[in-house]
C-alpha cells in the first residue's frame, strides 16, 4: 500500500476507472434491459406468474455476488471480472431467443449472475489499486450506474 500511495495518482487510474465504470454500466443495464422487457415478454408468453423475470434478475444478482466475490479470491480478480462480464454479454444474448418465459426468466438469472458477480469485482479491482487519499472517487463511481439509467422519454410518446 505504500508504494502505490508513494507512486501517487496515474493516467492508469483514470483508465480502470473508466474500464470499472464501464462495467458498472453494465450491471445498470441488466436490471434496465429486464424492466423493458418484462412487459412485452409478459404479453407474448402469457405467464402464470408475471413477476418472474423481476424474481430471476435480482436472485441472479444475489447469487453472482456471492458466488464471485468468493472464488474471485481463488480464481484471480482479473479473471473473475473479465469472466463475470463474458458470462453476462453471452446470456445477455441469448435471452434475446428464449422460446418460453421459463426459458427467458432462466438466461436473464444466468445473465445477472454474471452482472452480479462484476458488481462487487467493479468496485474491489478498482479500490485496491487506488492510492490512498485517492479513494473517494470509488464513490464517484456510482455516477456510471446512475448516468446509464436516467430516465428518457419512450419513442411512441415523442411521436405524439
Amino acid at each position: 500500500l505504500q508504494t502505490i500511495d508513494e507512486i501517487g495518482f496515474t493516467p492508469h487510474h483514470w483508465k480502470l476507472f473508466c474500464l470499472n465504470g464501464f462495467g458498472y454500466a453494465v450491471d445498470s443495464l441488466i436490471l434496465l434491459i429486464q424492466s423493458i422487457i418484462s412487459t412485452q415478454a409478459r404479453l407474448e408468453f402469457n405467464p402464470s406468474y408475471a413477476t418472474g423475470l423481476t424474481i430471476a434478475v435480482y436472485v441472479g444478482m444475489l447469487v453472482g455476488a456471492i458466488f464471485w466475490g468468493f472464488s474471485a479470491d481463488i480464481i484471480g480478480r482479473r479473471f473473475a471480472f473479465n469472466f463475470s462480464l463474458l458470462f453476462s454479454s453471452v446470456f445477455t444474448i441469448v435471452a434475446g431467443a428464449a422460446p418460453s418465459w421459463v426459458t427467458l426468466g432462466l438466461f436473464i438469472c444466468l445473465s445477472a449472475f454474471g452482472a452480479g458477480g462484476n458488481l462487487v469485482l467493479d468496485t474491489t479491482v478498482f479500490l485496491e489499486y487506488l492510492p490512498g487519499k485517492e479513494q473517494w472517487l470509488l464513490t464517484l463511481m456510482a455516477a456510471w450506474w446512475g448516468e446509464i439509467t436516467l430516465p428518457s422519454k419512450h419513442p411512441v410518446e415523442s411521436l405524439n
